[in-house]
């Protein structure tokens, strides 16, 4: 009965493990971290509207550009439990690279309403790697019924982080010719 106890015990920690190692790998666990000095120059403002003044005032603003570093690799995954590391899909073609990082960069992507939505909803992570292969920058979609972002490092860009019309026509643009294999 004690073998049968540990085994049964044993088997448990090891599907937890397996389960937080894939929530965490996928970023699931990941708490979002804005340096206070960015949260003071566009959250902490009176309203809504003096909120998107701060973040319209920083548009193309060098500073807040998504990723804040060069990129030489973009690794996308399906957000899939289990599954995620198994559909990558690894751009290194430099054009293809800056066609995706000018996406994220273009205020016309993104519309002001609410993105309230939780990372697991996300059908896709874009992952950016700089010549080190260090992670420096990170985004979940959620196209399916959403389409909504976030991302990290955080940029005014992104607004809010809904996709407009012409965003959407132009993610679903990156999905089927850039990153089709999915």
């Amino acid at each position: 009965m004690k073998k049968i106890f540990m085994k049964i015990s044993i088997a448990i920690i090891l599907i937890i493990l397996v389960v937080y190692s894939d929530m965490f790998d996928r970023g699931l666990l990941q708490k979002k971290y804005m340096p206070v000095d960015e949260v003071a120059e566009f959250y902490l403002q009176e309203n809504v509207n003096k909120i998107q003044t701060a973040f319209e005032d920083n548009f193309d603003n060098p500073k807040y550009k998504f990723p804040r570093s060069e990129v030489h690799k973009i690794k996308v995954l399906k957000n899939v439990p289990f599954l995620s590391r198994l559909s990558t899909v690894t751009i290194t073609d430099e054009s293809k690279i800056d066609y995706i990082i000018t996406f994220f960069n273009d205020p016309k992507n993104f519309d002001w309403g609410e993105t309230t939505w939780a990372l697991n909803e996300s059908n896709y992570i874009f992952r950016f790697y700089n010549e080190n292969d260090i992670k420096v920058g990170e985004i979940w979609l959620c196209s399916d019924h959403c389409s909504n972002i976030e991302s990290i490092p955080f940029s005014p860009n992104m607004k809010f982080g809904g996709i407009s019309e012409i965003g959407k026509d132009n993610m679903d643009l990156i999905l089927n010719k850039i990153v089709r294999p999915l």
